[in-house]
This record gives structure tokens, sequence and C-alpha cells, in this order.
């Protein structure tokens, strides 16, 4: 398939199984916001895939397996589900963006596992427990993220 855009949101879609994804090869950007998915199979198949956005979904965990293989994945949107842990993401080692508002993370060493997401640029956990409760959030975030310039929608300037 010659297909590189496709936008599905809004579809009352609940599982992603009836997509036959594995034939669109060549697909670069996937929107499947504002749906009923709680899990995200068949994304590993989309080895093309550089923007992934599944906004306000039904979405709390991501499997271990879940980006196997999807190095060319660069931004990723997951505002508005249920997430609690951010410990699905660590296989995202080539994310430029990751668009997490308006979850459930309400634990600060949750932050720790962005670590593994060396080339990060943007980050945003805005309106996520986490981002409003502890004083030094931006500190612990910036020192698990060192090449971040972006957090929660502002500039960052490190001294």
């Amino acid at each position: 398939s010659k297909l590189k855009y496709l936008d599905l949101s809004g579809n009352y879609i609940s599982s992603l199984s009836v997509l036959a994804l594995g034939s669109c090869s060549r697909l670069q950007t996937l929107l499947l916001s504002d749906n009923f998915l709680t899990r995200l199979d068949g994304i590993n198949q989309l080895k093309s895939l550089r923007v992934l956005k599944v906004d306000k979904n039904k979405l709390s965990r991501i499997d271990s397996s879940t980006f196997d293989g999807c190095e060319s994945l660069r931004v990723l949107c997951m505002r508005k589900n249920a997430f609690r842990t951010l410990k699905h993401v660590t296989k995202l080692a080539h994310v430029r963006e990751l668009h997490l508002d308006e979850n459930r993370v309400d634990d600060l060493e949750e932050i720790s596992w962005l670590a593994y997401l060396t080339r990060l640029r943007i980050l945003s956990l805005a309106r996520n427990k986490v981002s409003s409760e502890y004083q030094r959030y931006v500190e612990f975030v910036t020192t698990c993220c060192r090449s971040l310039e972006q957090l929660d929608g502002e500039k960052l300037v490190y001294k």
C-alpha cells in the first residue's frame, strides 16, 4: 500500500485488529484520537510510522512489545487517556515529542523512565498530578531528560 497518512479520529474504534495495519507498510502518520481504544495492538507492524496520535481514548497501559520496531516514530500524542505509569515509553528511544497531558501520572518517580528517551526535545505532562503537586517537578524532569528543550509548552532555559 502507498498510503502515508490516515486519519481515523472520532470513528468509535475500539480495536485496531479490524484495521489490517500490516498492509500499511508505508504509513507515516496515523491519527486515532477520540475513539475507544484500550490497546495499541499491531502498531509495531508500522515500521515507517513517524507520527501517532491517540489522544482521548481509553488507554491505561501499554504492553512491553507495543512499540517494538517503531524506530521511525518521532511524535507520540497520548493526551487525555488514563496512564499512571511512563514505563511503557522506555523503548521509544527515537521519539522527539511526547504529549501525555491530562493522564493520571501522580508519582514523581515515574519521570525517571523518561531518561531512556535520549532524543526527547518536547515533553508535555500538563494537567497530570505530577506536574502540579511537586515543587521540584521541572528540576527533576530536566535532570532525567537532558536533551529537553520544551516542557509543558514552555521553552526551557538552562543556567
